[in-house]
This record gives C-alpha cells, sequence and structure tokens, in this order.
C-alpha cells in the first residue's frame, strides 16, 4: 500500500498534534476518532490518535491505531517506533522488535529506535544486547539523555564492574550533561528562615499505582503539614485513582509532562520550592535535566534508583544504616543523610497469608517474582547451587512472559544441571493473582548483583521472607536494608556458599519458617522502624537540618539524624 500522509484537513491535524503537545489528551482522543473516521486513509491522523489513546489509559485502541498507521505509512520509521512502543508496553516483545528492526533498516542511525531496541531487550533478559543498543543510540546521538540514563540502569545490573567502575560511569553522565549547565545555576531569592514552614516539591513520573508511589504515600501522609508544604509535579502523562488520591495528599499539583526541562525548572524556581526531591533516578521519564539546573537552593535523590544521580547539582541522598552500610559511602556522588529508617510501604488489600506449603507435603519450593533482566549468569549460578543442595525442592518464577524468556532460562538452568521438571513458570499477573502465587512458595531466593526491592515487600508482606546476598556495591543492599529494618538478618548472606548454606538450613527448619511466616504481617504492622511516623519524622528532621545549613551559607555535607525516643 503507496504511503499516505497527504489529505486535505492540515488544519485540524494541526489542531491534533497542538491538542498533544499541551498536554490536551481527552481532546486529541476525540478529534483524531472522528478525523480518522472521516479520513480513515490519512496515516498520520491513526498515528496521533494512538498517541492519545495510550496517554488516555486505551491500549486497544493505541494498538489497533498505531498498526494502522504502520500499514499507511510503511516508510516512516518514527511510525514503525510508536508501535513498537505500544506494543513493548503491552508485552508484545518479539514483535516489538521486528518494527524496531524494521525502522533501523529505514534509518539505521535513529538513536530513538536504538534506545527503545535495548528497552525490549532489557524487558526480555537480554543484558548484553540492550547495553549494546544504548551504546548505539548514543553513538548516533551523544546528548541523548535519557538512553543515557537507560545504559546506567542496565550497568547496575552487570556483575562485571567494579563499584569504582560502575561509580564512574554515573559521574561520567554528570561530568557530559550535568557540568555544561552549572553556570546557568540561579541565585536563589528564598527567604533564608531556618524555622520557616518548608515548601517541599516532588518530581516523579510514578505518580500513579506504581511501587514509587506505594513508597511515598504513607509518608506524605505522615508528615507534619504545619511544618511542610507538599507540591508534586507530575511528570508522566498517565492518571489512575490512586494518582487522586496523591492529589488529595498535596497542597498543590502540577502536571509537568508537556513542560521541556527547562520550562520546568523555571517553574520550580517561580514557586520557590525550598526543597526538592528527585523520585526517579536513572528510571523512565526522569527529569535529571531539570535538577541539573537547580531550580531549588536544595535537591535530593531517593527511592526510585539504587545508585547515584551523577549530578553535582543533587546534593544529599536519603538512607540508613541498613541500606547503606559505611563502606559503601564514597560511591556515590551526593551526600548520605542517615536517619533511623528511610523506608517504608503501603500493601493495600492482600489475599490472607496462606500456611507453609511444604508443611503440607509438599516439596520444598523455592520462588522468584524479579525482572528477566535482573535474572543474570550470577543468579543463575547461585540459583543452581541452591537447588542442588535441596535435591528434591522446585522453583517458581513469576513475572516472566513469553516463551522465548521461558525456554532460555529453562536452558540456562538445564546446562547447570537443574531438570526442567524442577521449574514451574508464571507471567506477569494482576497484583491479587500475583500476590496469591506466594501461596506456593516457601521462600524466595534472590537476584544478584540487583536485589529485590518492591518484591520483597511483597513477598513479607505474604509471609515469604527473600533470602538475599549483599555485595560491594551501593544497589546490591536493597534488600539487605528492608529485611535488615524488620530485624531479619539471618535471611542476610554476604557470600554465595553461605547464601546456600541458609537456604539449605531453611529448607530444613519448617517449623521456625512456617511459625515466621505466620507472624510477618503483624510484625511489620508494629515494628517501629518500619511505621510510616517513624521514617517520616526521621526524613522531616533532615530536611530542617538541610535547610538550616543552606540557610547558613553552609555547603552541603553528610550527616545522621537521631530521633528522641
Amino acid at each position: 500500500m503507496p504511503d499516505s500522509d497527504s489529505s486535505p484537513p492540515g488544519p485540524t491535524l494541526r489542531r491534533l498534534r497542538d491538542h498533544l503537545l499541551h498536554g490536551q489528551d481527552r481532546q486529541a482522543l476525540l478529534l483524531g476518532q472522528a478525523l480518522t473516521a472521516e479520513h480513515p486513509e490519512m496515516g498520520e491522523a491513526w498515528n496521533l490518535l494512538g498517541v492519545a489513546a495510550q496517554r488516555e489509559g486505551q491500549p486497544n485502541l493505541a494498538l489497533t491505531a498505531k498498526r494502522k498507521a504502520a500499514q499507511l505509512l510503511p516508510h516512516r520509521p518514527d511510525v514503525h517506533i510508536n508501535l513498537a512502543n505500544t506494543l513493548r508496553q503491552q508485552g508484545e516483545l518479539e514483535e516489538a522488535c521486528a518494527c524496531l528492526q524494521l525502522a533501523l533498516r529505514l534509518k539505521p542511525g535513529d538513536a530513538a529506535a536504538h534506545n527503545l531496541l535495548g528497552l525490549v531487550q532489557q524487558r526480555q533478559g537480554h543484558i548484553e544486547p540492550a547495553q549494546q543498543s544504548f551504546e548505539a543510540a548514543l553513538r548516533c546521538d551523544p546528548n541523548f539523555v535519557q538512553a543515557h540514563s537507560n545504559l546506567l540502569f542496565m550497568l547496575t545490573h552487570e556483575g562485571s564492574l567494579s563499584p569504582a567502575e560502575l561509580r564512574d560511569a554515573h559521574l561520567r553522565f554528570g561530568a557530559m550533561h550535568g557540568s555544561p549547565l552549572r553556570s546557568q545555576w540561579p541565585q536563589h531569592a528564598n527567604l533564608r528562615d531556618p524555622g520557616k514552614r518548608l515548601r517541599v516539591g516532588f518530581v516523579s513520573a510514578d505518580l500513579r499505582n506504581h511501587a514509587v508511589a506505594r513508597f511515598i504515600a504513607p509518608i506524605w501522609r505522615a508528615f507534619d503539614r504545619s511544618q511542610l508544604e507538599l507540591v508534586a509535579y507530575q511528570a508522566h502523562w498517565r492518571r489512575d485513582t490512586y494518582t487522586d488520591e496523591l492529589q488529595a495528599l498535596c497542597d498543590q499539583w502540577v502536571k509537568v509532562a508537556a513542560l521541556s526541562d527547562t520550562e520546568l525548572a523555571a517553574r520550580i524556581q517561580a514557586d520557590g520550592i525550598d526543597i526538592l526531591f528527585d523520585l526517579s533516578g536513572h528510571t523512565a521519564h526522569n527529569r535529571l535535566m531539570c535538577f541539573a539546573r537547580k531550580p531549588a537552593p536544595v535537591q535530593i535523590t531517593a527511592i526510585g534508583y539504587p545508585h547515584s544521580t551523577g549530578l553535582e547539582a543533587v546534593d544529599y541522598r536519603i538512607t540508613d544504616t541498613f541500606r547503606t552500610p559505611p563502606q559503601l559511602a564514597s560511591q556515590c556522588v551526593e551526600h548520605l543523610v542517615r536517619i533511623p529508617s528511610s523506608s517504608t510501604f503501603e500493601h493495600g488489600e492482600a489475599p490472607e497469608v496462606a500456611p507453609l506449603p511444604a508443611s503440607l507435603g509438599h516439596p520444598f519450593t523455592f520462588g522468584s517474582f524479579q525482572r528477566p533482566n535482573k535474572i543474570g549468569p550470577a543468579s543463575l549460578d547461585l540459583w543452581a547451587a541452591v537447588l542442588h543442595a535441596v535435591p528434591q525442592s522446585r522453583m517458581l518464577l513469576g513475572a516472566i512472559d513469553g516463551a522465548e524468556a521461558r525456554q532460555r532460562l529453562q536452558e540456562a538452568l538445564e546446562v547447570r544441571g537443574i531438570a526442567r521438571q524442577r521449574l514451574a513458570f508464571h507471567g506477569v499477573q494482576p497484583l491479587p493473582q500475583y500476590l496469591a502465587l506466594h501461596a506456593q512458595i516457601d521462600l524466595l531466593l534472590d537476584t544478584v548483583p540487583y536485589p529485590a526491592g518492591t518484591t520483597a515487600h511483597h513477598g513479607l508482606w505474604m509471609g515469604v521472607p527473600t533470602l538475599t546476598r549483599t555485595g560491594d556495591s551501593f544497589v546490591s543492599w536493597q534488600c539487605a536494608g528492608i529485611l535488615g529494618r524488620l530485624g531479619l538478618q539471618a535471611f542476610i548472606a554476604h557470600d554465595d556458599a553461605t547464601f546456600v548454606a541458609m537456604a539449605k538450613t531453611w529448607s530444613q527448619q519448617l517449623r521456625s519458617l512456617g511459625q515466621l511466616r505466620a507472624s510477618l504481617r503483624a510484625r511489620i504492622g508494629t515494628h517501629p522502624l518500619v511505621q510510616p511516623a517513624t521514617v517520616a519524622a526521621g526524613i522531616q528532621a533532615a530536611l530542617r537540618e538541610m535547610w538550616r545549613r543552606w540557610c547558613a551559607g553552609l555547603p552541603a555535607a553528610s550527616f545522621e539524624v537521631r530521633l528522641e525516643p
């Protein structure tokens, strides 16, 4: 079919583009539907309708529209990229790869296609090819900041890098993208009153039903609002009912997905923000280039990313001794502020905790709900060693979509001497069904070097602890921090041999493991270190000290917060 990108209603098409540019997604959706109904041969109208439908949470319409656009505009690489993005979000990873390979045949130097291909490969668990795709994107466009962030995120999963090499990689990001903006930092006119009510901003693309929101919401609820005014900057188009709950917790809510980094920085400075939080780090849709412009006097990173931003404009990182022991401090550019406990989590509705499966006569079952891109050779070696040490056990692997990913893991474990019959696979599930799968698992096994975070919280709530193995990198202590706050040091190993020995020991202590399983939810509900009030009080005290230092003209510095009993 020939390309069809020209049609009489040019002004209408321009209006459709303007709606999307300004975040008027509902109007764009309605106009796109009307335009494609009247002019079904107009490929660009279908393309833009697909974008609007995706933003409005209508994935089936988005996919239909983008497929139609690709049929009508077969020589437009950007159209194939748009289609691939929707396919990726719907888990159609092999077809997404095919679309991107077509786009790259049409335009080999297309940085966006290389970057998106890396994201698809990352989700498939192909760590090295993903890294190569992000590097290709940067060769095509060295200033492609999001591709550089994606590369850094991928490198945190790469076990061959030393902590110093990983730190240097983040420093190079800061030197390349952040340092040139240093001369543009404004002189902040904020009132230097150490006791004032602080105006605190939060920038995130995940202010919806997302793990990051489940970490920040209970803290927002527990803050002393007589001391803090909360302003949220929503950096993504997508909203849901949880977004509404979050918005109700804030004094001001600003939609900023349509703003450039320069515009966002100007808006934050105009809003008079005293302290600004980055909740994304180098994850998707981050706004680190806004932070690089230093729109607030004090800037912090937290929650979203388990390593450094690499930016000198970000002053602090909030943590605790469970998450960041002293030997890890030098791996971050930011000054570390340790509070008694830096993390809590909002669980929401969940099934009741089920009995320990092994106590009911089932084979002892290890499990994992980690993303495929966390499951590299080091994790597979460790898991295989455990399964050999407990020869009658089996393993359930959840969140593994697609025949290709399952086949890859089956073959990788088979090479390590683990029969396929000992493995059970499940795909990505809605939250209730995912949580219910914990009823089939006795003990979760962590990944290395990038350990569990959200899945460890979910497992604990369902009575299933995660056995973790720390390393010498900042990333590697993420799960240890979660377990340590709850006094679960018996599930923290510091080397592979101890990890395997612990797994074997727990497989033989069914009574103790069953008792722990039955008591974990109550422990989470009462343990002082994971209560929102404790975490919020520590953060609030840290913010006050950061602000006091700025008011006194002192540079940022690491410090520790101790709360009165």
